[in-house]
């Protein structure tokens, strides 16, 4: 997704402002912040791991109900699973793939370029959270 799409969504008043304040991509954030699940995890290792495991399966769910939404040309169910990733994301730690689906969820069915736009930048911040965490999670 390009950049000044970004920057300009990310200035222009939102219509959504609770959305928007919480939704906007600042491009500062890192992939991952580890302080969440350490926090759940209260220093035990193997919880870690557990935790990390749990997360990206659930993410790879989600992502397969929003490509699957996206495929369908279904933009009110692709909003939802948007806004459930959102809240997974913010909670867990990957805050960039958050923003972006925090932007998302604020857009509306007629926006259908910049939805093709975020949904393609959210599956490609995907594949970076979860090259990151993979190596973290415990086999099932």
């Amino acid at each position: 997704m390009g950049s000044a799409y970004i920057e300009e969504r990310s200035s222009a008043k939102c219509k959504k402002p609770q959305r928007c304040r919480q939704g906007h991509y600042s491009g500062s954030t890192k992939v991952f912040d580890w302080s969440p699940i350490r926090t759940f995890a209260d220093g035990d290792n193997e919880m870690q791991s557990l935790l990390v495991k749990i997360f990206i399966d659930n993410l790879e769910r989600d992502l397969a109900d929003l490509e699957s939404s996206f495929a369908a040309d279904n933009y009110e169910d692709w909003d939802g699973f948007a806004h459930k990733l959102y809240g997974s994301c913010s909670h867990m730690g990957a805050m960039t793939m958050a923003e972006l689906c925090g932007l998302a969820q604020s857009l509306n069915g007629q926006e259908k370029h910049l939805i093709g736009q975020l949904h393609h930048s959210i599956l490609q911040e995907y594949r970076k959270v979860r090259s990151v965490l993979q190596p973290h999670g415990t086999a099932a």
